[in-house]
């Protein structure tokens, strides 16, 4: 089984560097005895939409000014932000037996011009004057304007998003995101999933110690089969797949391959694999039969599940005599 951790919008992707393993339960949101002064869950009724006094935008044959007009609404809207260039909204997707996972869409101009017309951000009108009395009459947006929004390249205030993640994770200077919303410092939005507790910033030996027992419960069964003499690399191995989503953003670079092999079928390769993207993500991991062979179909296969936004993908029932030779792969996981 190899499991590659696929990388969400505005990331970098996998490394070719592949570690060796030989053949859960998501994390409890309990909060720890002492762990934390503070102890509040954390979900997604945190996140604060509400949205702040209308601005009110005269339709005029300047459609520069009503351009700009338009970019301080959308600067102030939580859920639209700019990515690699372009304006997208922030959602979220709910599928049955799913947790609702947060995902990003392109605005449209259709779609650009019903988000500007709700009246809980915009007022547009257009100004007359009766009887020596200035008179407004509510209209919809300017649709040049809106165009022009489109079509510029520079969106002046409004938010830049690198990524949306539904899980805590790290930061590049070592502290952890846990509080839901826009992160100014990593350029992430945080929309979880569940709610988890808050993680002690300064834990104890102890509730260090407690962590790791906890980590370490899915391999409880699995010790005595690993390899003789590499029980411990094994071990490491493992971990760097469990850590490796939540430290994503601390490595400039692409990130490392998993590889688990056993020397029979059955041995259980496949349920280290979903163990670990169930601890990192709350879903196990995407199965794919196919890794090998047609570089088309193999090139369909990623893009398929990076537009999908999936966290691990996992290609099960490898050959053991399989050469892993593809271009594409290795166009992938190094890019």
């Amino acid at each position: 089984a190899f499991a590659i951790g696929m990388k969400r919008p505005g990331t970098r992707g996998c490394s070719a560097g592949m570690n060796g393993l030989g053949s859960a339960p998501r994390g409890t949101t309990d909060n720890w005895p002492g762990s934390t002064p503070k102890s509040w869950a954390i979900s997604a009724a945190d996140v604060d939409d509400t949205p702040p006094q209308p601005v009110a935008v005269e339709i005029t044959n300047d459609i520069l000014e009503m351009s700009n007009h338009a970019l301080k609404i959308l600067a102030r809207h939580p859920r639209v932000f700019v990515r690699e260039g372009k304006l997208v909204e922030l959602y979220t997707e709910k599928h049955v037996g799913q947790p609702p996972r947060p995902r990003l869409r392109p605005l449209t101009f259709p779609y650009l011009l019903a988000v500007l017309s709700c009246k809980e951000w915009a007022e547009w009108y257009t100004s007359s004057t009766r009887r020596g009395k200035e008179e407004r009459t509510p209209t919809r947006p300017d649709r040049d304007a809106v165009k022009a929004v489109l079509a510029g390249s520079v969106f002046s205030g409004i938010r830049t998003l690198t990524d949306v993640v539904a899980v805590p994770v790290f930061r590049p200077d070592g502290t952890l995101l846990q509080r839901p919303g826009y992160d100014a410092t990593t350029q992430l939005y945080y929309q979880p999933d569940a709610a988890y507790a808050a993680v002690s910033e300064d834990p104890t030996k102890a509730e260090l110690e407690r962590a790791l027992t906890l980590l370490l419960d899915p391999l409880r069964d699995y010790r005595r089969v690993f390899k003789q003499g590499q029980e411990a690399l094994c071990v490491a191995v493992w971990l760097s797949a469990v850590f490796t989503p939540f430290l994503r953003q601390c490595v400039d670079g692409p990130r490392p391959m998993i590889v688990v092999s056993a020397n029979r079928a059955g041995g259980g390769k496949t349920k280290l694999v979903t163990a670990a993207a169930l601890i990192s993500d709350g879903r196990g991991a995407a199965m794919s039969g196919k890794m090998l062979g047609d570089a088309s179909e193999l090139g369909r296969i990623l893009g398929m599940h990076i537009e999908n936004n999936t966290q691990t993908l996992c290609f099960d029932n490898v050959p053991s005599d399989q050469v892993i030779a593809s271009p594409v792969l290795e166009s992938y996981i190094t890019s």
